[in-house]
């Protein structure tokens, strides 16, 4: 069945108030569903990265860029 967004929104004003707002409810859970767990996925993420580089730097493996060193680095590229 194909409708055009037009005719499911006539179709969806002619409803009660409280059909529309009941809808309006699934629609707005619908659509914020997936945020909490992709939030949680981004941090997660971000944990491992966090961990991995304290890790490295802890073990020598990465031996990091002292900060006044960046900066410059930074400045003279013009960032």
């Amino acid at each position: 069945m194909t409708r055009n967004v037009a005719t499911l929104e006539a179709e969806v004003l002619s409803l009660p108030d409280e059909a529309r707002l009941k809808l309006l409810q699934h629609l707005l859970r619908s659509f914020y569903a997936e945020r909490p767990a992709e939030e949680a996925r981004i941090a997660r993420i971000w944990n491992e990265e966090a961990t991995r580089r304290d890790r490295e730097m802890e073990t020598g493996e990465d031996l990091g860029i002292p900060a006044e060193e960046l900066f410059a680095q930074l400045r003279s590229q013009g960032r």
